[in-house]
């Protein structure tokens, strides 16, 4: 069994995420179609992160962490195997909107509940800023838009458009606040 602690990360600790294996193998997507979303049988067999997105992925933590963000990480043995962002900038129309920018697991404690666990740093944290709601722009795998709707995630209804344009493969969800925590 994996003793896990969680920690707010400090500017210091962004690095570590070169520490998290990206490795997975991929069979189905989904495809936001006429407003419902499609299931597409696809493979990939995800080796890790290609060097510059994971570049391209810690200058982003940076950015987030240097606007006031908050990143969780998860950590086994002072070793980073999870670890999840939220910006700082409230969005929507309401202006009561915070972004969950990036979640990821590594490959070896996926489905242990710590994605899970960090997600509510996430939900607590953006509800103590006083946000009513959790955009998340979901990787179309299939495993990972799942994961998100059963913390209780639907499609959005106003999709940010600066945060399409960053990923528009991507599903586009909101998280309602104002419901129980997991």
């Amino acid at each position: 069994m994996y003793n896990i602690d969680y920690k707010t990360l400090s500017r210091e600790e962004i690095e570590k995420f070169r520490e998290i294996d990206r490795s997975e193998v991929i069979e189905h997507d989904y495809r936001y179609i006429d407003g419902k979303l499609e299931l597409k049988k696809v493979f990939f067999d995800v080796k890790g992160f290609n060097p510059d997105h994971l570049q391209s992925l810690i200058h982003r933590l940076y950015g987030i962490y240097d606007d006031g963000g908050t990143i969780f990480g998860a950590l086994e043995d002072w070793k980073l195997v999870g670890l999840s962002a939220l910006e700082d900038r409230f969005r929507g129309e309401n202006s009561d909107t915070l972004n969950c920018a990036i979640l990821h697991i590594s490959k070896q404690y996926r489905k242990m509940g710590i994605g899970r666990q960090l997600s509510q740093l996430v939900m607590n944290k953006a509800r103590e800023m006083g946000a009513k709601k959790l955009y998340v722009c979901s990787a179309p795998t299939k495993n990972t838009v799942d994961f998100y709707m059963g913390l209780g995630c639907r499609l959005a209804d106003e999709v940010d458009e600066e945060l399409y344009a960053l990923e528009p493969e991507d599903i586009h969800l909101i998280l309602d606040l104002s419901k129980e925590p997991l």
